[in-house]
């Protein structure tokens, strides 16, 4: 049994009755050298219609996190007939300049075995973030400059200039979201991180802290491969994968992660599409 909080109750969990498992290591956690464990059950638990518990900051996260893991992979997958990497020459790592950092393997339990690892291509990553909402942040931004030029050309307006201060400050929301985008994207990207193994893939992303999520081979609806016009310019391609998740009445629904700017794209997606079909 594994003992969490569920909205300040306090609540006893079986290990069967564990759909998944994640981590959260937030700024202050990395700090204090702790972590959150969110814990998604198969069916509800509380009178307020909730299927999540957790356990939070937690000492020895990754510790604890690995515990909860081996149990919901014996209980989610087994260990029966595990696939085998395909690079035996380099342990089934990416190496070079987008070798993954080494925080991952804390996450690997007995028995399982990476068969992949590696992080998005630094420049389609950063490029990719750059354009997001590039063309409506500058549409906006014209926008703008027309009506600062109408309020400076305007004598009377100029007497309330503070106004204008506080106008612009908000009207330019879209333009500061896009400068987020821009100047958050190294940081991500040095975050991101995407692993295959024999038996889940995880993914690692954040921006001053990291999350850690596990998807089991068992819940992937499908995989599929999509290239960009830039992902075709820099040789990358994003895996876009369909997960069914379940809901406190026990209901499926359907959602989508995905590997970014990924390269050797089509070699990933078979690696993963040969997971999938062998459970």
């Amino acid at each position: 049994m594994v003992s969490g909080l569920l909205d300040n109750d306090c609540q006893s969990i079986d290990y069967t009755e564990i759909y998944k498992v994640d981590l959260h290591v937030g700024l202050i956690d990395r700090l204090l050298k702790a972590g959150d464990i969110n814990i998604i059950l198969k069916r509800r638990v509380s009178n307020r219609d909730k299927n999540r518990a957790a356990i939070p900051g937690i000492e020895q996260a990754f510790d604890v996190y690995t515990m909860l893991q081996r149990k919901v992979l014996d209980d989610q997958t087994g260990i029966q007939n595990p696939v085998k990497p395909e690079h035996e020459e380099n342990g089934g790592y990416n190496t070079g300049e987008n070798q993954a950092p080494e925080e991952i393997n804390d996450l690997i339990v007995e028995g399982e075995q990476i068969i992949w690892r590696g992080k998005p291509k630094k420049n389609a990553f950063i490029l990719n973030r750059a354009l997001t909402m590039f063309p409506l942040a500058l549409i906006w931004l014209a926008g703008d400059i027309f009506l600062f030029i109408a309020f400076i050309n305007d004598a009377a307006a100029r007497q309330h200039w503070w106004y204008a201060v506080v106008f612009f400050a908000v009207h330019l929301f879209p333009v500061w979201v896009w400068m987020y985008n821009v100047l958050s994207a190294g940081r991500m990207w040095k975050n991101v991180e995407y692993a295959v193994t024999d038996r889940r893939i995880i993914l690692r992303n954040g921006l001053i802290g990291y999350n850690y999520q596990s998807i089991y081979y068992k819940s992937i609806e499908s995989v599929d491969l999509n290239k960009g016009f830039i992902d075709r310019m820099l040789k990358v391609g994003d895996i876009h994968i369909s997960v069914r998740g379940v809901n406190y009445k026990k209901s499926i629904y359907k959602h989508e992660t995905a590997f970014f700017d990924i390269e050797h794209a089509e070699d990933v997606c078979k690696i993963l599409k040969n997971a999938v079909r062998r459970r």
